[in-house]
């Protein structure tokens, strides 16, 4: 008989039950680079057919069958919304009589189609995924990206992303990690930009490093802008992630940008705010219009 901490373990991640309560930390810990939007729905629909309950301070994954019990292990509640908005430029090409509505040249874009450059948008996460689903490109090659753009609800937020903590030791590591999971092949164009080595065909304009400070105070376009993160406040408020390629499926790229959202949002949730290495950010440094991309 299939105990409930086995369905719950098959349904988010298909793994080995655990046996002790280490085990289930060590669970807990992997599970949570998984998008909280799809932990929401599975726990949600776990809930529904009384495989597991939730109370006021979590989820409670609970087993009773005969197996030793691991209750109360909780799952944390999801954390705080601080993104405040997303856009995305996709840059590709689309073939047919009329180019998709929007949609702008761009010289650094080589791919095959009919009309060929870049399309961008903006709104809430779920807006922004189904409007990438419905606006793919149908062409794309090494010279194609998907720039992220995040907005927040207030500027301590975008002040504690503006952290070497934050780039080396969550985004770099979590990044791996989630294309390891999703088996992309190395060597592949996510690769080329995740490694951003200077000098190398196609990782220029995503390059690693850390600028914030500087790139923050940027009132126009140039090279600086040019790496895994853009820090373009004085230009849109925004937090820029230039890292994800144009993907030959556009399911990865929707997953590509919820990740992202996810990431940094959880980041500000578990992270108490850095005394150093923050750039001030004053609203009357400049006007400044959010998403003007």
């Amino acid at each position: 008989m299939t105990t409930q901490h086995e369905l719950l373990v098959g349904y988010l991640q298909n793994s080995k039950k655990p046996k002790t309560l280490d085990e289930i930390q060590k669970f807990i810990e992997r599970i949570r680079p998984i998008p909280r939007s799809t932990i929401r729905a599975r726990l949600t629909e776990l809930n529904k057919t009384g495989v597991i309950e939730q109370n006021d301070e979590g989820w409670v994954i609970s087993d009773t069958n005969g197996v030793p019990t691991i209750t109360p292990t909780k799952y944390p509640q999801e954390c705080e919304q601080r993104v405040a908005e997303v856009g995305a430029e996709i840059e590709g090409g689309w073939n047919g009589e009329e180019a998709p509505e929007g949609m702008y040249g761009d010289v650094s874009v080589k791919c095959a189609g009919d009309h060929i450059g870049e399309i961008a948008s903006r709104g809430s996460l779920e807006e922004m995924l189904e409007w990438v689903g419905d606006n793919y490109p149908d062409e794309m090659d090494r010279s194609c990206g998907i720039h992220v753009h995040v907005s927040f609800t207030n500027r301590l937020a975008y002040m504690q992303l503006m952290s070497r903590t934050f780039y080396y030791k969550w985004f770099l590591p979590r990044v791996e990690k989630w294309a390891e999971e999703l088996n992309i092949n190395k060597g592949s164009a996510f690769y080329v930009r995740f490694e951003g080595k200077k000098g190398v065909e196609h990782a220029k304009f995503s390059m690693k490093g850390f600028h914030a400070e500087k790139q923050s105070k940027m009132l126009g376009k140039d090279g600086l802008r040019y790496y895994h993160l853009n820090y373009c406040y004085k230009l849109h408020t925004t937090i820029e992630c230039r890292l994800f390629p144009t993907f030959q499926k556009k399911e990865l790229a929707v997953k590509a940008i919820e990740f992202y959202v996810n990431l940094c949002n959880e980041f500000l949730a578990q992270c108490k705010p850095e005394k150093t290495h923050h750039a001030v950010v004053k609203d009357d440094d400049t006007e400044v219009r959010s998403f003007d991309i």
